[in-house]
């Protein structure tokens, strides 16, 4: 919980900062900002695999010394200071809230941060549980899943600049469903590395154009809308863990059956991006 914070503060003002880059490339800008989290997500599991022996001690050390070169960064970096559409204004606060797409929005990100975390945290377990072998496994989340991750959002990021966002976006609740529930079903890993990234290039773009939506529905407050909406996808993230943990009860055998929640979350992304096009009309 303690990281939680600093994490979210940091994804809220990168997310808020590069919205305001391009209006009318907004959803472009935004899934080019997000290749890098995936290219974070492809390099930990690899490094810790591959190059620290998958010790945790040597892991934190490195993470802890990449987190003082982004303060440096931060430190040395031109930034603006926040516009007046941005800036935080209680009056205002009654628009933001009181809007229904903000709250459609909340629970797509609810939704998909609980499916994409869900992955995060389980899929190794599950593939060692299928009987792949632990440093195998961590690869097919590296190699498959967070380079999914990276190459659909530098996909996205073109698709984005004739397509719209709500498209985009129920296209991917889609495919998540279909590909999330097709991973559970093969022991085989070169086939689970193939459908895992599948379901990252499916899933890469929810998050970063969600976000561009919500920038072109909130041309005043978007900094607080954004951060409304993206608080909400990290309350997604102690959800599903718990939800799944609960199902699985400590035994890998019933994991599977556990993990069967994120396909359903996705089928219910697509009822939300159904609800999405209907208000925002």
């Amino acid at each position: 919980m303690k990281l939680l914070v600093p994490k979210l503060a940091v994804v809220t003002g990168a997310n808020a900062l590069v919205s305001d880059v391009s209006e009318a490339h907004r959803g472009t800008a935004l899934n080019l900002l997000n290749i890098f989290f995936g290219l974070g997500g492809f390099a930990t599991p690899f490094v810790s695999a591959n190059l620290l022996g998958k010790n945790s001690t040597r892991l934190c050390q490195l993470i802890a010394g990449l987190a003082v070169v982004t303060v440096l960064v931060n430190l040395l970096a031109p930034i603006p200071p926040p516009t007046s559409a941005q800036s935080f204004v209680f009056s205002d606060i009654g628009s933001v809230l009181g809007r229904p797409v903000l709250w459609l929005c909340v629970l797509l990100l609810f939704l998909y941060v609980a499916c994409e975390v869900g992955v995060w945290n389980w899929l190794v377990q599950h593939l060692i549980a299928q009987g792949v072998p632990q440093v195998r496994a961590l690869n097919v989340l590296s190699f498959g899943f967070a380079l999914g991750l990276l190459f659909g959002r530098l996909a996205a990021s073109q698709i984005l600049i004739s397509v719209s966002g709500l498209t985009v976006t129920l296209a991917a609740s889609v495919l998540m469903a279909i590909t999330t529930f097709a991973v559970l079903q093969t022991r085989n890993p070169t086939v689970a590395w193939v459908l895992t990234f599948l379901a990252g290039m499916s899933m890469a773009p929810v998050f970063p154009t969600t976000v561009a939506l919500i920038g072109d529905a909130f041309p005043r407050m978007t900094g607080t809308a954004i951060g409304i909406a993206i608080t909400s996808g990290w309350v997604g993230l102690a959800v599903s863990s718990r939800v799944i943990g609960a199902i699985a009860a400590g035994e890998p055998a019933r994991l599977k059956k556990a993990l069967m929640v994120l396909p359903a979350m996705s089928v219910l992304m697509i009822a939300v991006n159904l609800a999405l096009r209907a208000v925002t009309r």
